[in-house]
């Protein structure tokens, strides 16, 4: 992500593998079952003419390539999606459309389209609505910008080797300029007081949440 590595974050994955991280693609390859094949394909190309979000797009490089990803997905068990956005910082992160692009839409459209049950990965920096994807997709993961170890995570939570039992710190949109936010229960709550200053005796402090 941006202001990590690199201001505007790394260009290649070299980075990433200097600190010991590695891809999604990677991680489930290197962490599948006995027995299991992974194939990978690149969906899409992401090109932005001036390095900024607003101007990227993700078309796919050739016919062949996208005959490629739909002959794929129609004879896997299991499509795991990666879709999102580049790294940003600042202004070069700016947007007047929360949409994800719709080259990424038309994939995964394409995809669903073969029938193919669909893991769908969100890797960004801010909720980009989905136009009825998550609608279309058994389970949605909203990574984020996961670090380094994101790739990890990401392939242990596919095959069950951990539970991805995290709460989302805010209200996902469905549509852009509808932003309606959710009112955690009582129990939900993480906010108590303030730590005692140095020399005060007492005062409420910030609680971890109370889950039930």
């Amino acid at each position: 992500g941006g202001w990590t590595l690199h201001w505007q974050g790394a260009a290649s994955d070299e980075p990433l593998r200097a600190q010991a991280g590695e891809t999604v693609a990677e991680a489930l390859e290197r962490l599948a079952p006995n027995g299991t094949v992974v194939n990978r394909t690149r969906g899409c190309v992401v090109r932005s003419p001036d390095g900024r979000i607003g101007s990227s797009s993700c078309e796919p490089a050739s016919a062949e390539d996208t005959a490629a990803t739909s002959s794929l997905a129609a004879d896997a068990d299991l499509v795991v999606l990666c879709l999102g956005e580049e790294a940003y910082a600042e202004k070069f992160g700016d947007l007047d459309d929360l949409s994800l692009p719709h080259g990424q839409r038309e994939l995964a459209r394409r995809i669903a389209a073969t029938g193919a049950p669909i893991a769908l990965v969100l890797l960004q920096g801010r909720p980009r609505t989905l136009h009825g994807l998550a609608d279309r997709t058994p389970a949605v993961l909203a990574s984020f910008v996961p670090g380094p170890q994101g790739g990890t995570a990401l392939a242990e939570v596919v095959y069950g080797l951990t539970n991805p039992s995290g709460r989302l710190p805010l209200t996902y949109p469905r549509h852009q300029a509808v932003l309606l936010p959710h009112f955690r229960r009582v129990t939900q709550r993480c906010i108590s007081g303030r730590p005692p200053g140095r020399g005060q005796a007492g005062g409420a402090y910030l609680a971890p949440a109370s889950v039930e």
